[in-house]
């Protein structure tokens, strides 16, 4: 049992939509901020694409040129607070955030080199040490640029660190209009986690005044006075909000944004105010949108539903309450469009319905929701679903329904006198196949009221992905609310009368009277959580001990179901007593052969350092002085788990060239300092975009150590593989080399970045992904053993 929840723990990371939402909750907490956002994940990309933790949101509509709603690439600033679970000198890439599909505006990122980097567009505007950076401490960051005038009145570009100000860039960035997107956590492919807490982050359309440059606004040294208000204090309670396009959400105490200095997005007084040029532009200087350019804003903005997980190693969920992140779910009510979701795969099968994340069979969601509608509001609000099986909705007429999706409710009851901003504990449960009090099967608690229904048992059926909030394939639901604490378990709580009595007394009672956001693990033990929504109250690595989410209760806590024990989650010695023993690690085989949309192959060429081959539908290798040619390519094994292990691997190339003597061609693993290169790399970059140059690139200028040419600096110094033409073979047949199983192990472990191929003799071509013919293609086989 416990490894089939490990296996989903390691599953891919999640995204949030994030975005503001009129009338949504205020940013006026206290430091830190209580909803600062946790981006985590594991560090190394597999095959080019991590499983990292992101938030991002939509640049809006356009406002002007290159100034959208929530984004200004023309000039503006982005604050921070940084708290890195990571050392300065860890000689990793950590994307803080990043703006742009086309383009990086906007772009801070922790480089391998141990810079700090502010990135607008191809242009590097600063760059500084932070080698000395100790994980775990707060850093608070300021981005300044403006494409059109110099900052202190030779730079266009600015990094700030706890109010120490780096100016650099004599060259003028250029505004880009395609960044459709702004991330934080990572970059637009889900790589570079940024592996930290970050908190308070909020986007203005100006270069905020440091009191002496930037753009001065009337509030003094506004970089200083954030600094020094304490660690999380809210940018907009010292700048005043007009400037602001965008603030990351949190959920610090509920209620409507209101007028007056002290809240972020209301409007602070005039002497706050940034004038414009004869009323334009100018934050409502003249009293009216229409006129400042406002006329074309929407008041929603663009969610995209993701996958969250809880990931291993993550952070504990042993926070009073409210929890300190509890999840802020919004959107536009009643309208066609825009509305926020979470959402989580089912995991894998365990047997029949019943899978990682959900039994179809019998169950129970627990959570805390804080409406931001009144029960009578007559719309619908949906709060979960999985498509398939089972929902909870607010319905229409005023009723909390819990219902058999496409088929009857279950049991439903009136709400109609809940209060938008009071907070309600509701837990649903189900059993198919036992009534759960004699009659009934199934139920419905709020605050500790139970109401039952369904007289008649239905059939389980396969789950599909789990929707927790927002999304039942419709649009006109969004669920308004802040849901906190959700948890799901793989049988019915218990009630002091019905349920499954597991030893705790009344459940569901204990849970409610224990204070809103009382983690309902710390009451049940998790043995039966097969799901629960994830949190950041405190970093550190989960422990065993009661108190703990996902941790092991006392054995008071355990369930058993007869006298032998059996089936009583390990309540035996071993697993097979407890009847697990017939779950076993699977031997899989994963063949990997994509076409040129998905596949990632290429060559680098010495004497042409700047040329790219990443459409060619073949890719050579050659040696010489000044002439040599590295083939470079990578793979997706992320379907791999992390804990499988590799019993063979082989990769295998098709020849297009032909020889009348032997030829052996040297494969070996590219080293986690070159991750991030890409089929745009050359002799002189790595990934020419973001201007990464290779690690062996000793003095950065495209040299003859360029090219991914330096043995263990670039590549593994162990050899990988190796193929071998037989002499007289001809060309266009495929060539299979056996890769050594100790490296590829480490692929799956530890990252995988790619294999660089080399050669010894005159220039020699293979087969790309690009080809036509998909059986000449690239291609990877990798035997491996999962667990259970």
């Amino acid at each position: 049992m416990l490894l089939a929840i490990l296996m989903f723990f390691e599953q891919a990371g999640f995204v949030f939509a994030a975005t503001f939402t009129p009338n949504m909750d205020k940013r006026n907490s206290s430091a830190p901020f209580a909803a600062g956002a946790l981006v985590q994940g594991k560090y190394t990309p597999v095959g080019g694409a991590s499983e990292s933790d992101a938030l991002y949101f939509s640049r809006g509509n356009q406002i002007s040129g290159d100034y959208y709603q929530n984004f200004d690439s023309t000039q503006g600033s982005i604050v921070f607070w940084v708290t890195p679970e990571w050392n300065g000198n860890d000689g990793k890439i950590h994307v803080l955030t990043r703006s742009g599909l086309t383009g990086s505006s906007g772009m801070i990122y922790k480089y391998s080199d141990n810079t700090l980097r502010l990135a607008h567009g191809a242009l590097l505007l600063v760059s500084l040490d932070i080698s000395s950076w100790t994980a775990g401490n707060t850093y608070f960051i300021v981005a300044r640029w403006d494409k059109k005038n110099t900052l202190d009145g030779t730079n266009y570009g600015s990094l700030s660190i706890n109010d120490v100000h780096t100016f650099s860039s004599t060259t003028a960035p250029t505004a880009e209009s395609g960044e459709s997107t702004f991330y934080i956590g990572s970059d637009s492919s889900m790589r570079y986690p940024a592996s930290s807490v970050i908190e308070g982050l909020t986007v203005y359309r100006r270069p905020l005044f440091d009191g002496t440059y930037g753009v001065d606004a009337g509030n003094g040294d506004e970089i200083n006075l954030i600094y020094n208000s304490g660690t999380g204090k809210d940018p907009t309670l010292v700048t005043g909000s007009w400037d602001v396009v965008f603030a990351m959400p949190t959920n610090a105490s509920t209620g409507a944004i209101t007028t007056g200095t002290g809240n972020a997005w209301s409007h602070p007084h005039s002497s706050n105010l940034l004038g414009g040029t004869n009323g334009k532009n100018g934050f409502m200087m003249d009293g009216t949108y229409t006129n400042d350019g406002w006329a074309v804003e929407n008041p929603a903005f663009e969610f995209a539903s993701a996958s969250t997980t809880f990931t291993a190693g993550g952070a504990k969920r042993n926070s009073g309450g409210p929890f300190a992140s509890g999840v802020m779910v919004s959107g536009w009510q009643g309208q066609n469009t825009y509305r926020d979701a979470l959402a989580a795969s089912a995991g894998s099968q365990i047997s029949g319905n019943f899978y990682q994340n959900w039994d179809d069979n019998q169950g129970s969601i627990s959570f805390w929701i804080t409406p931001e509608w009144n029960g009578n509001d007559g719309l619908q609000h949906t709060i979960f679903s999985d498509g398939i099986s089972l929902m909870v909705f607010k319905r229409t007429n005023n009723t909390l329904a819990f219902r058999r999706v496409g088929i009857a409710d279950i049991v439903s009851t009136d709400i109609s006198s809940w209060v938008a901003g009071s907070t309600y504990f509701v837990v649903v449960r189900w059993d198919t196949k036992n009534a759960i009090d004699g009659t009934n099967y199934g139920s419905i608690s709020i605050n500790d009221v139970h109401t039952l229904g369904t007289t008649s048992s239905w059939t389980s059926v396969t789950p599909s992905d789990l929707q927790f909030t927002g999304n039942n394939g419709g649009i006109l639901s969004a669920p308004d609310a802040i849901i906190e604490g959700l948890t799901i378990y793989r049988r019915p709580l218990w009630d002091g009368t019905y349920g499954i009595d597991v030893g705790n007394g009344d459940e569901i009672n204990q849970i409610y009277n224990s204070g809103t956001g009382k983690d309902p693990t710390l009451v049940t033990g998790s043995w039966d959580v097969v799901f629960a929504l994830p949190t950041n109250a405190s970093t550190g690595a989960l422990a065993t001990g009661t108190g703990n989410a996902w941790s092991h209760p006392h054995a008071s806590n355990l369930l058993y179901t007869s006298t032998t024990n059996t089936g009583g989650f390990m309540m035996g010695a071993d697993v097979a007593t407890d009847g697990w023993g017939g779950i076993s690690g699977n031997t899989q085989n994963l063949i990997l052969q994509p076409d040129g949309t998905s596949g990632i192959d290429t060559y680098v060429r010495e004497d042409l350092s700047s040329t790219n081959y990443a459409n060619a539908t073949s890719f050579y290798v050659a040696a010489g002085a000044g002439v040599r040619r590295n083939a470079l390519l990578n793979f997706d094994i992320s379907n791999i788990p992390t804990n499988a292990t590799v019993s063979s691997a082989q990769l295998t190339l098709t020849t297009l060239s032909s020889s009348s003597g032997p030829r052996s061609f040297s494969l070996w693993s590219i080293l986690p300092a070159n991750n991030g290169w890409d089929e745009s790399a050359t002799w002189d970059y790595a990934k020419p975009g973001t201007n990464m140059r290779w690690l062996g690139d000793s003095s950065n200028d495209g040299g003859t150590d360029a090219g991914s040419s330096v043995s263990g600096t670039d590549y593994n110094s162990s050899l990988l593989g190796t193929l071998t033409y037989e002499a007289g073979s001809g060309g266009g047949y495929p060539i299979t080399s056996d890769l050594d199983t100790a490296q590829v192990q480490s692929w799956i472990t530890n990252g995988f970045y790619g294999v660089i191929m080399t050669h010894n003799s005159s220039a020699w071509s293979w087969v790309a992904s690009e080809d036509a013919t998909a059986d000449r293609r690239p291609k990877l086989e990798i035997n491996y053993t999962a667990p259970p």
